[in-house]
């Protein structure tokens, strides 16, 4: 079963709160509906985070990343959990946003900034 945005959105909403900006939208291909994609962002501290809970097709992971912005789809390192652990993908995600020392290590790391 897909992985939409709305379900996502509460979960992390559930997790820390209304403060957090979405900027996501669904994948939907020939009308069948395959998850979603796109940034979160932590206004408190500035880290934003990219996910898509589309399955590779390769492997049955979704996974999220460190970006920039909401603008910077190449992001730094993936994530990857398996597309069944949606507590642990949703948990990550809140980890991260709640990490800006190592969000701004990653985005040094992957020359995002100077």
């Amino acid at each position: 079963m897909a992985i939409m945005m709305t379900k996502v959105k509460n979960a992390i909403k559930k997790n820390l709160g209304n403060g957090i900006v979405f900027k996501l939208h669904n994948v939907s291909i020939n009308g069948e509906k395959r998850g979603c994609s796109g940034f979160v962002t932590n206004p408190a501290n500035g880290v934003t985070v990219y996910l898509d809970t589309e399955p590779s097709c390769y492997a049955e992971t979704i996974y999220y990343r460190f970006a920039k912005d909401d603008k910077d789809f190449s992001g730094c390192r993936n994530r990857h959990t398996n597309k069944n652990n949606f507590e642990g993908f949703i948990g990550g995600i809140c980890e991260c946003l709640n990490m800006p020392e190592q969000y701004q290590r990653e985005l040094v790391s992957f020359r995002k900034v100077g």
